[in-house]
């Protein structure tokens, strides 16, 4: 279902199927679908009558260990593992992470950035925190920058940022900073 101009409609396809996935992103004219089950990130494209057939975006990344994806003008995909795969034009690029935290990421669950940031937020719900790393875009990858911890919290599900402030939310509230 799509919102556009104040009403609700179906978002339907040329083909009439989306494929399935975990983490959904849009970007520009096209909405992304991560699905490591199939190892492939699923591109749609909007046109004036709804949506394009479902394109494989993904050409040479293991996506087999994604949780998550976010997108800026690169598609960064986030592995259970805490590693992090940069892919521009469905090719995988060189991604280090710098400077690790002293507490490496072992399970993180959700990853955001966008075109105005210059930070990749992650969200690690084991450890109560959210992880940032400066991008790099001169020598490519990403650095450690800080982390956010969120002490007497539940369980944190997602993370959002906007307007310079961090949102987490948890099974019952939503902080911010």
């Amino acid at each position: 279902i799509e919102y556009v101009g104040a009403r609700f409609a179906n978002a339907l396809t040329k083909d009439g199927i989306w494929k399935k996935g975990i983490d959904m992103k849009t970007y520009n004219d096209r909405v992304y679908i991560l699905d490591p089950e199939r190892n492939q990130i699923w591109r749609y494209t909007r046109r004036r009558d709804g949506y394009d057939v479902g394109e494989q975006y993904n050409q040479n990344a293991d996506l087999s260990k994604a949780v998550s994806l976010a997108i800026d003008s690169s598609v960064y995909v986030l592995n259970s593992d805490g590693t992090i795969i940069q892919m521009y034009q469905g090719q995988k690029q060189e991604y280090p992470l710098r400077r690790a935290p002293l507490s490496s990421l072992m399970a993180p669950t959700k990853i955001f950035t966008d075109p105005d940031l210059a930070h990749l937020y992650v969200l690690e719900p084991s450890k109560q925190r959210v992880v940032l790393f400066r991008k790099d875009p001169k020598n490519g990858g990403a650095q450690y920058q800080t982390q956010y911890v969120f002490d007497k919290t539940g369980t944190l599900r997602d993370l959002l940022v906007t307007d310079n402030r961090l949102y987490v939310m948890d099974d019952k509230k939503v902080y911010f900073i």
